[in-house]
């Protein structure tokens, strides 16, 4: 499924949180979405609009229809994420406050997510 369906049927379902999260409903993403495979399993981040504006990540299992969801870190802005797996890991990339450049990781299976700070404000147009 591409990446545009997989929007698609996010903005058509709400999403149950992770515990803790709350239920994330489709009406928050507000960033065009970054996708990728991570092992047997699907991951999305993008930028949610709630007060104040946070990161989110929804994953699921290949094959199951349930979609998993935890807001990562609340953000000054609404810029899109980037996103890639890595050697049993999920990693993020997105603008911070004050123009930063930020990055999130988290060992696949925990939601424990550490983060990063790599360029200081200013540094990202």
């Amino acid at each position: 499924m591409s990446c545009l369906a997989y929007r698609r049927q996010l903005e058509s379902e709400v999403v149950r949180g992770a515990e803790g999260v709350g239920v994330i409903g489709a009406e928050d993403v507000v960033s065009s979405p970054s996708m990728t495979v991570n092992g047997n399993a699907v991951n999305i981040a993008a930028t949610g609009d709630a007060a104040p504006a946070r990161l989110l990540f929804y994953w699921a299992i290949n094959g199951t229809s349930t979609w998993h969801a935890e807001a990562i870190a609340s953000t000054d802005n609404l810029s899109a994420p980037s996103m890639t797996a890595n050697n049993g890991s999920v990693n993020i990339a997105i603008q911070g406050p004050g123009t930063s450049l930020r990055f999130y990781w988290a060992v696949n299976g925990t939601a424990t997510w550490h983060p990063e700070t790599v360029a200081g404000p200013g540094s990202v147009a």
